[in-house]
């Protein structure tokens, strides 16, 4: 069961890899000047493909801890990385929404939102050695 949880996060780490960058496209047109266009549409599709998964691995992953180990919180650092990706996750999720539903200029949520873009991505690296750690500790 537990080699289910890291399947979905890799997937989820390679969605995140395309959301993050056709986000970066849109913060070189915006921020450095830089002609390009940005494809709004695929960027949302992206970018809540990844975050789905990653919310599913979450709960996959805590849900067969549980199984596993008969606790939460086993794994350390893994468990509580995380738990805060789950955080940024939330806020990511719905500041992405809110801007797709509602256009118009807007300054503050955007940056906000892609710095928790970046956030998630360095997490999700984090998350990928400490797993990795996990797994050796597990399985050799």
């Amino acid at each position: 069961m537990l080699w289910i949880h890291p399947v979905i996060q890799l997937l989820g780490i390679l969605f995140a890899i395309l959301a993050l960058r056709l986000g970066w496209k849109r913060y070189c047109a915006v921020h450095l000047g830089r002609k390009c266009m940005f494809p709004w549409k695929e960027h949302v599709q992206w970018g809540q493909l990844a975050e789905g998964f990653w919310l599913g691995g979450l709960t996959l992953g805590i849900w067969a801890a549980r199984w596993t180990w008969r606790g939460y919180g086993v794994t350390g650092a893994h468990f509580w990385l995380g738990l805060a990706m789950g955080a940024l996750i939330l806020f990511s999720f719905i500041s992405g929404t809110v801007m797709d539903k509602v256009k118009k200029k807007r300054t503050t949520l955007p940056r906000l939102h892609g710095f928790a873009g970046f956030t998630l991505m360095a997490l999700a690296l984090a998350e990928l050695v400490t797993g990795s750690l996990v797994l050796a500790r597990l399985f050799f």
